[in-house]
């Protein structure tokens, strides 16, 4: 009998142990909840039960627009302006929205207001000055880009990609052929007219020519031949006006005649104004 008390007494210690091992450990956890919560700022909690700097990213996140991009609705070439067509595709916005416009190497900035469009997606247009060097960048107001361009003239309606097949030999230079594309920025056909060709040789025009049909936004350029020393320079330029009477002068060669390759797949133009 004395031995099945004494059983029972070391049961009753050893529970005893347990329990106060887990009271300890309860105590502990409590301490570091409260500990965790004091470092908490005090604006901590909205019915998520989230951080309030986290919660504000989860709002913005939602706000994040699908699709932004800016395309050229029209150009004034008196006044040297485009005006752009924004337009941001926005989930659980409004049927109004302000997007910040930064253009120019100076970093001339406007504010766009945009406004719901039947098709359902946000759009406004913003005029900017074409003589303002640079690129062009579209953001919200806690600075996110949504769009970039490196230049405006990759804005413009007139794209150009030129193919030359220039051969210098024996004291002389051949352009047996030139190939050149022209498009929109969205990858269409663009629309020129005046469109021709003109060959500088040391600053002195050489070769003038137009071009024949241009409908298809393909232009082949007429072959010529001119002969060349060492030190001479050649400047390549292609002309066109687009549907709003803007002159372009594209430069496909500017270099020593001796050093002449294929000439860039991309060239960006220098614009000509009615004036000049």
């Amino acid at each position: 009998m004395d031995g099945k008390k004494s059983r029972i007494q070391i049961l009753t210690l050893v529970l005893c142990a347990v329990l106060l091992g887990l009271n300890l450990w309860q105590l502990r956890r409590i301490l570091n909840l409260q500990k965790q919560t004091r470092s908490v700022p005090d604006t901590v909690t909205n019915q998520l039960g989230l951080p309030e700097e986290l919660s504000e990213q989860l709002e913005a996140a939602k706000k994040t627009p699908d699709v932004a991009w800016a395309e050229c609705a029209r150009i004034d070439p008196a006044a040297r302006t485009m005006t752009l067509c924004i337009y941001l595709e926005r989930l659980n916005a409004g049927d109004t929205y302000s997007v910040n416009v930064r253009y120019g190497m100076d970093g001339q900035s406007g504010v766009a207001s945009l406004h719901r469009l039947p098709g359902g997606a946000l759009g406004g247009e913003f005029t900017l000055p074409l003589e303002a060097d640079g690129g062009l960048e579209i953001a919200q107001s806690d600075g996110t880009v949504l769009f970039r361009r490196g230049c405006l003239t990759d804005l413009l309606p007139v794209q150009l990609a030129a193919y030359p097949d220039l051969l210098l030999a024996e004291g002389m230079a051949y352009l047996r052929e030139c190939r050149i594309e022209l498009t929109t920025p969205q990858g269409g056909c663009a629309e020129v007219a005046e469109v021709e060709g003109r060959v500088d040789w040391n600053r002195e025009t050489i070769f003038e020519g137009t071009c024949g049909d241009i409908s298809q936004g393909l232009v082949k350029l007429e072959p010529w031949t001119h002969p060349f020393t060492e030190g001479d320079t050649l400047e390549y330029h292609f002309l066109c006006t687009d549907r709003y009477g803007l002159r372009y002068d594209f430069t496909l060669f500017k270099r020593p005649a001796e050093e002449l390759e294929d000439g860039p797949e991309r060239c960006r133009p220098v614009l000509l104004w009615p004036e000049e």
